[in-house]
């Protein structure tokens, strides 16, 4: 799946925030501070937070997938599916020109890809 532009960059921004906090963290602790826990809670929360951008921009192109799967192209690609399989004096006549339209579809998404 693709990741949309705008979720690398916001990734790319947060994990650049994220690695510059660390830094001035450990540049400006004291120096008997105990930095590995802060450290690790901002690494982790960083971490999360970027994987959930990234999902977020994933979920977004799932959910139009299946928007277009659930509105025709599944049942078109089923319907070419069986009518390939089948010879050609099983097909009634009166849907041939139905699954003429569902091969056009399976391939246009196929050739999409």
């Amino acid at each position: 799946m693709k990741t949309s532009n705008v979720a690398i960059i916001a990734t790319a921004t947060l994990g650049g925030i994220t690695m510059l906090a660390v830094v001035l963290l450990v540049a400006l602790a004291p120096e008997d501070a105990d930095l590995g826990l802060l450290i690790g809670l901002l690494l982790t929360g960083g971490g999360n937070l970027l994987a959930t951008i990234l999902n977020v921009g994933r979920t977004e192109q799932v959910r139009a997938t299946v928007d277009e799967l659930a509105n025709g192209k599944m049942d078109s690609k089923i319907r070419a599916g069986v009518a390939d399989v089948l010879p050609d004096h099983m097909v009634d006549p009166k849907v041939r020109p139905q699954v003429e339209r569902d091969r056009e579809v399976r391939d246009r998404q196929h050739d999409s890809h």
